[in-house]
């Protein structure tokens, strides 16, 4: 159980979301419902919806693996069941969260939107899990394993007497190891570097040139960087916005991987985030990982990709990033990193944008990551 403890889920929050928007529009149209769908936001004829990270059903996949796993170890003996009731209590929650939000829905359209709009909603989808975890252990208790008989006292064997040498080597050791990491850690503290980072976006070629009127008033929202930089480049019709974002001597509130670095906050007053997804894109003679994702306001869409670029590796996986930037400071004493995130305005395909971002990357990433290479070398 200690590893429940571990926080975690925060990758599965998008898929977890398309999955209840697709399960919601599924069951509208099902019942009749006409819906028009963007991404993770839907219209029907009584009003506009969109599952938020608050609908994703996170919290409900942590609760029901949690007391499905100690249900499972409670009332189970048997390997087979124990893992049986687990993936139960994994399966069942993603589904009836996606029920949750269709009933939601239909109950304030049912109502002319007058019901389940505000604190009755949260309540709602409680009572809800509430049901469904009693559902998922009566029909876990058809199945439970008889109580264990208990050993006659007769036959148990008296306990051999512990030594005390391993016992005391293995609490030395396990000192030692606690003891190197504070002093290690220590040591590369004192070993930061302490220049001034500095980044200057390149200057426009291949056709592209920098303009000073902005394409798009979105920032994406990241924090503590030790240099940023934004600019628009135009191409004819066509225009990009890049932000680079370069961390050095990274430390808590001022790294960038972190989970509050994001492209658009929840309850932005402008911005909404549509959908997002990761893909290879060819940029180039190389293809790169990127994450896609969709953003609008009531004047503009954005179609923006970003992704990590670590001492000329590129990554959008977090983990692979946190791995490779801990790497770097055990072996090479510096932990730099930047963000890219390219953004590029379309009105209705974003298909469009797609091909404005591949070509601007095509001519314009070389000379940006040769930038990001003399700031790490400064």
């Amino acid at each position: 159980f200690l590893f429940l403890g571990v926080p975690f889920g925060e990758a599965f929050i998008p898929p977890l979301m398309d999955f209840t928007a697709d399960f919601t529009v599924w069951m509208l149209r099902l019942t009749g419902i006409p819906v028009l769908r963007e991404g993770t936001f839907f219209t029907i004829p009584s009003g506009q919806w969109s599952v938020v990270e608050g609908c994703s059903g996170l919290r409900y996949l942590i609760a029901s693996i949690f007391a499905g796993t100690l249900y499972a170890y409670l009332n189970y003996t048997s390997t087979r069941k124990r893992a049986l009731f687990i993936a139960a209590s994994v399966v069942v929650p993603i589904f009836a969260n996606g029920m949750r939000a269709y009933l939601i829905v239909m109950i304030a359209h049912l109502s002319d939107m007058r019901l389940a709009l505000g604190i009755d909603h949260i309540i709602y989808g409680w009572v809800w899990f509430g049901i469904v975890i009693l559902a998922m252990f009566w029909i876990g208790a058809r199945w439970r394993d008889p109580e264990p008989q208990p050993v006659p006292a007769a036959t148990l064997r008296a306990p051999a007497t512990a030594r005390l040498g391993p016992v005391a080597m293995a609490a030395v050791a396990s000192a030692l190891v606690l003891g190197v990491w504070p002093l290690w850690a220590a040591r590369l503290d004192a070993v930061r570097i302490p220049q001034q980072a500095k980044l200057e976006l390149p200057a426009g070629q291949n056709g592209w040139t920098p303009d000073a009127a902005p394409a798009s008033e979105w920032k994406p929202h990241y924090r503590g960087a030790d240099a940023s930089a934004i600019a628009t480049y135009r191409n004819g019709e066509r225009a990009v916005v890049l932000y680079a974002y370069y961390y050095r001597n990274q430390r808590q509130d001022a790294e960038l991987v972190n989970s509050r670095n994001i492209m658009v906050v929840q309850k932005h007053p402008v911005w909404q985030n549509v959908g997002e997804t990761r893909k290879l894109q060819a940029l180039g003679p190389h293809e790169v990982e990127l994450r896609e994702t969709r953003l609008r306001s009531a004047g503009q869409r954005l179609l923006v990709w970003d992704w990590f670029f670590l001492d000329g590796r590129r990554t959008t996986n977090p983990y692979l990033a946190k791995l490779m930037l801990a790497r770097d400071r055990l072996l090479e004493d510096r932990d730099d990193g930047s963000a890219i995130i390219l953004a590029a305005p379309y009105q209705n395909r974003p298909e469009d944008a797609e091909q404005v971002l591949r070509a601007f990357a095509a001519d314009m990433l070389p000379a940006i990551e040769e930038t990001i290479r003399r700031a790490e070398r400064h």
